[in-house]
């Protein structure tokens, strides 16, 4: 009898459970309606951050893009450009983020994150240049990009990454300059 009781206790805890993930489920989707609806840019740009923190990065680069030029030349301008760029490269674009990351060190070349975006704009061209047998034009900003980290910051924590991926970028640029080699079963024709 206590066992039948404990399991009906038991059963309606995961009912309630549940119930209450779907609403939180529910109300995380509201709260992002209201904040691409909102015309509080404090608000906004809090809401971005905690979907940083969070992991939801297309709903934080959303809201950073809605709200980058309002916050241009103010004290939040850095960080939200900073956070947009990373939002980028955490959702795997990473064309887009290094253009964002170019930008920020640009613009502040003695900001808060300079050497971070320096880093990240060279490595995600990395992470996105092609196959030697294609276009090396995105190899070759890597190269530059990372070259240019190195030359910023030689005493970085992230010099032997950028170093390692310098000579994995030259090794794929080598690569597709040297002509293909002919198998043996081309010379039978």
């Amino acid at each position: 009898m206590c066992g039948a009781i404990q399991n009906k206790i038991e059963q309606k805890m995961q009912k309630y459970l549940i119930i209450l993930l779907i609403g939180l489920g529910l109300t995380s989707c509201g709260e992002y309606q209201k904040v691409l609806k909102s015309n509080d840019y404090d608000y906004k740009f809090e809401y971005a951050k905690r979907a940083f923190d969070q992991k939801r990065y297309v709903q934080a680069a959303t809201v950073l893009g809605d709200i980058l030029t309002v916050f241009k030349g103010t004290e939040k301008a850095e960080e939200t450009l900073y956070l947009l760029a990373l939002c980028n490269y955490e959702n795997k674009d990473y064309p887009t983020a290094s253009s964002y990351f170019k930008t920020y060190y640009t613009r502040y070349p003695k900001g808060k994150y300079t050497e971070l975006a320096r880093f990240y704009c060279g490595y995600g061209y990395y992470l996105d240049s092609p196959e030697p047998q294609l276009d090396q034009s995105g190899t070759i900003k890597a190269i530059e990009e990372l070259q240019g980290f190195l030359d910023y910051f030689p005493r970085s924590d992230k010099v032997s990454i950028a170093q390692n991926a310098i000579f994995e970028l030259q090794d794929i640029e080598a690569a597709s300059e040297c002509p293909v080699v002919l198998q043996p079963w081309h010379l039978w024709r």
